[in-house]
């Protein structure tokens, strides 16, 4: 839920650059994060952690793009990702449910 607002407040922000400038920050962001994974994956791998590694090739791509601000924060989030997640469907499943009474009634009047 808060999550999408502050997404949309950073687009905006972004959209105010011109489309140049915003593709070299795209590029000069991803850049810094990836190697550090890179390096990171490279030991993992020297150490022989198959298993490990493969889980964090998919955690990469929400690497990519974090500011200096969100990325102190998003450390502490991934702990708590699973239950966010869990708490955030039970919230989207009583919405749905909700929004489906409120057209059923607006329907029968």
């Amino acid at each position: 839920m808060r999550r999408s607002g502050r997404t949309r407040i950073r687009r905006r922000r972004m959209m105010t650059i011109s489309w140049r400038a915003r593709r070299k920050r795209i590029r000069f962001r991803t850049s810094i994060r990836e190697r550090k994974t890179m390096i990171r994956m490279r030991e993992d791998k020297e150490e022989g952690e198959e298993d490990e590694d493969k889980g964090r090739r998919t955690r990469i791509k929400r690497r990519v793009r974090r500011t200096k601000k969100t990325r102190r924060k998003w450390r502490t989030s991934i702990r708590r990702r699973a239950m966010i997640s869990r708490r955030r469907r039970t919230m989207i499943i009583r919405r749905r449910r909700r929004t489906m009474i409120s057209r059923r009634r607006r329907g029968g009047r």
